[in-house]
């Protein structure tokens, strides 16, 4: 399948998804997020804040508020026409953003080279670290902007349905360190790409 056809039967997919079954599973993503290492070691990291039918981030972020971590989010910056991060904390509103993404409403931005772990969502994933996002190129642009400095472990959440044997990667797609769905963790590391 090409990258449109993925897209069309993964949204398919999570559009049938009881909230109820979302919330289970994102639960369970989440706490095995928040077992991995690389979290426990991070001091700043980079999450999202999910969209309807989206592994949930809410248990993720509540996590780093109470140890003292500095969490920052993908926000459109409107002078560059781009998303970058910005820092956001536990009493922060949010409003809706560009493309009607959540986002902190005072934005205070942040280099991309400062973060430890990235946490990002897809619509597929593939066990070799293969990300297919909606097709905007957002979070490579984020990913892809330093990638000689950008050394943070980058995770991706999902749900087990969205990691499929192969996506397509183009020239400019960034790979994920680890996947991290409800039935299991996946290290790209450990696979032969």
């Amino acid at each position: 399948m090409g990258k449109e056809d993925i897209r069309r039967f993964i949204r398919a997919k999570r559009n049938e998804l009881d909230a109820v079954w979302v919330e289970q599973k994102s639960l369970a993503i989440q706490r095995q997020v928040a077992e991995l290492p690389e979290f426990a070691k991070a001091k700043i990291i980079c999450c999202y804040l999910a969209m309807e039918h989206e592994v949930k981030t809410d248990r993720i972020l509540e996590r780093c508020w109470k140890e003292g971590k500095t969490v920052c989010v993908p926000a459109y910056c409107r002078k560059t026409r781009k998303y970058r991060l910005s820092k956001t904390c536990k009493d922060m509103p949010v409003i809706e953003g560009w493309w009607k993404i959540w986002e902190p409403a005072r934005l205070e931005w942040v280099g991309v080279e400062k973060i430890d772990l990235i946490i990002a969502p897809g619509l597929a994933f593939d066990p070799s670290g293969g990300r297919l996002g909606h097709g905007g190129g957002h979070y490579d642009r984020i990913l892809g902007t330093s990638k000689s400095k950008l050394s943070c472990c980058k995770v991706g959440m999902a749900f087990d349905f969205q990691v499929l044997k192969n996506v397509p990667m183009g020239t400019h797609d960034v790979r994920m360190d680890i996947i991290v769905t409800e039935k299991k963790v996946v290290r790209s590391d450990e696979i032969a790409v």
